[in-house]
Formats: structure tokens, sequence, C-alpha cells
């Protein structure tokens, strides 16, 4: 199975992104994986784990900025999302050590924000149980 370090660097065309889009969506609808989804929002969040979503967050924040304030990346076309991830790929690596600085700290907050949605969850949980 790839990682997410291998579908970073791995620039998708068109077709491909349409292809892995329609494998998602129907993955995402399967019981079992929305089951698994549920278990690990349970569980305690790894410092690897942390450490890949903080990276997804960086990115997506460093594309963000270089896309500009008001625009919505979603609403960007194929053409402007590749172009847009070949900005952001060279940002990153004239960045350098500055980068994975911005990684370690949000790693903190992505590791904070789940610990409260943990919290959270396992208290509605515990309410359903008491309440059946």
């Amino acid at each position: 199975m790839k990682t997410y370090k291998d579908l970073q660097t791995e620039i998708l065309g068109f077709s491909a992104r349409k292809v892995k889009a329609r494998a998602m969506k129907l993955l995402s609808k399967k019981a079992s994986t929305k089951k698994k989804k549920e278990r690990n929002m349970m569980k305690a969040l790894t410092q690897d784990d942390a450490k890949k979503k903080a990276e997804k967050a960086a990115r997506k924040t460093m594309m963000q900025k270089i896309a500009g304030k008001g625009k919505d990346l979603a609403d960007l076309s194929v053409a402007q999302k590749e172009k847009l991830e070949k900005k952001t790929d060279d940002k990153i690596r004239k960045m350098g050590a500055a980068y994975k600085g911005l990684v370690k700290k949000m790693a903190k907050v992505v590791k904070k924000k789940h610990n409260i949605r943990m919290a959270d969850l396992k208290q509605k949980k515990q309410a359903d149980n008491t309440g059946v």
C-alpha cells in the first residue's frame, strides 16, 4: 500500500484523479470503513499519525497561502490545482527546516484537537449507554 508520502510526491493527472475519487467515494460508503473510522476516533493519536495529519494540514495551509486568502481550493479547476501543487512543492522545498518546524508545531495542535474530539465522543457514547 502506498503511504501518504508516496501519494504526495506523485502528481496525478485528470483521469487518475477521477479514478481515485470514485474509489474513495465507494470506500467511504462501506459500513466496515465507517466502523473503523469511528473506532479510530476513540483511540489516542500516535505521534506518527499526528505527524502525518500535521504534514497534510501544513501542506494545505501552504496551498491556501499561495492561492490567496479569498480563493476556495475546492473551486479551482484541475489544471489550476496541478499548478498549485507544483508551486507548493517548490515552496516547501525552499522552506526546508522551517517547514519541518511548522509541521512539528501543527502536530501538537492536531493532537490537542484529536484529544478534545475523543473526549467529547467518549462522553457522548457514555451518555447514550446510560440513557438506553
